[in-house]
């Protein structure tokens, strides 16, 4: 288990070192004019590793959306309205949080005046068309088509008809389930092994870029982090304070109190599990209900990925404009859509590279961008962490809150206390 945790702080180190090596060697290539030495022998060692991404995306998505969603089904059965309320707060939090991102983008220009170029021909399904004609975009008529270009939007509405199928099916779809099941086990483990070689393509397509580009690449992606954080910041004010404050009259400054351990360790590691026992204690002693609470901390540490969703929109606006691709508001939107969809089904894909290179595909953004922003990807996981349990905390206490399984201090919410009243 040691040694588990340590290769794993040991690539995260060493993709954080890739970028900055990659940065020092553009520079020095961009002052020596090596600018063609880069782009003919440093930029392929970038390209594999894009390739190998792409060359996962559509069986690891497939895979873990079916697996994940199928769950989800017998949760339904199970837990009823409950899970329903989490959903829609979910989808509601997801959907919010990556549109500030994309309006934050548009609005500070990050990106704009990099003037970057690409060799790739880009194509994207997200041409401009009306409504009628985007939804029957949806559904793939050939499968096999939709996978090999890359259209995430049709993979996710098969596989979501193929989970319902299976989970319909009993107890031969429970089969079928855990042969998917196993088959994103080895994806990920698959994916992983790929992961490896991550430093050396960061590195790589980082070098190339600045010496083609020049240093000030670098001051636009530190823009990314400090606009996460403002997004963050956002969010919380907008969405997750009032309803503390006013739904469940809960103070801002209880809250962080009560939750700051977990908050903490969500930002030493930039993981959500890691932090998953401590939520749940943060949020009893907030006031929730136990049956309730756990179970809505559980689903969200699967399902709540706030912070990945506003990551993917905002990475796609920022290499947009880098390249001076203009996106429509249809493309927008398909963006927003796709970036929720994929990092609420996908949680337990490991990183966020990988369903960004999915959403680039889907919108016609190219492939190298992944490389621009996987560098830093360690750093905001910690932020977008940080973000995902805080709103499953804000959603496990609002739900208490309208099912009457809410205490906080001497202030009961609860169907006990109003009958006594």
């Amino acid at each position: 288990m040691g040694e588990t945790k340590s290769k794993k702080m040991k690539l995260s180190t060493k993709m954080l070192i890739g970028m900055v090596l990659g940065i020092i060697l553009g520079a020095i290539f961009q002052s020596m004019h090596l600018e063609e030495f880069s782009a003919n022998y440093i930029a392929p060692l970038g390209n594999i590793f894009i390739s190998a991404l792409k060359m996962l995306v559509i069986p690891l998505i497939i895979s873990s959306l079916v697996t994940g969603l199928t769950g989800l089904g017998d949760n339904y059965a199970l837990l009823g309205r409950i899970c329903v309320k989490a959903v829609i707060f979910f989808l509601v939090s997801m959907a919010l949080t990556t549109t500030i991102g994309i309006v934050a983008v548009n609005v500070v220009g990050l990106g704009e005046g990099m003037n970057l170029v690409t060799d790739e021909v880009l194509s994207t399904t997200a041409a401009d068309l009306n409504v009628m004609t985007m939804i029957e975009g949806f559904v793939p008529s050939n499968i096999v088509q939709a996978m090999s270009e890359n259209n995430m939007i049709q993979c996710i509405v098969f596989s979501a008809i193929l989970a319902i199928a299976i989970v319909k099916s009993g107890e031969e779809g429970q089969s079928v389930r855990e042969g998917l099941s196993k088959f994103s086990d080895v994806m990920c483990n698959m994916l992983m092994v790929v992961m490896e070689y991550a430093p050396i393509g960061v590195c790589a397509l980082m070098a190339n870029t600045v010496a083609t580009s020049g240093l000030s690449i670098v001051i636009s992606l530190l823009g990314i982090i400090v606009l996460q954080i403002c997004v963050m910041l956002s969010v919380f004010l907008l969405l997750y304070a009032p309803i503390m404050v006013f739904y469940c009259k809960i103070p801002v400054t209880s809250f962080f109190k009560l939750c700051s351990p977990s908050m903490l360790v969500a930002v030493s590691t930039g993981a959500s599990m890691a932090a998953l026992s401590l939520n749940m204690e943060a949020s009893k002693k907030l006031g929730c209900s136990e049956d309730i609470s756990d179970m809505i901390v559980i689903m969200g540490n699967t399902m709540n990925m706030a912070g990945l969703a506003m990551h993917i929109g905002l990475a796609a606006n920022f290499v947009a404009n880098a390249y001076g691709i203009e996106l429509s508001i249809y493309t927008q939107v398909i963006i927003v859509m796709s970036s929720v969809l994929m990092a609420m089904g996908m949680a337990g894909i490991p990183g966020a590279t990988p369903l960004v290179s999915a959403v680039f595909s889907q919108v016609g953004l190219p492939q190298a961008g992944v490389g621009l922003i996987a560098g830093i990807d360690q750093i905001g996981t910690m932020i977008r962490t940080v973000m995902n349990i805080t709103g499953d905390i804000v959603a496990a206490c609002a739900i208490c809150v309208s099912e009457k399984k809410f205490e906080f201090g001497k202030a009961k919410i609860s169907s006990q206390n109003r009958e006594t009243a």
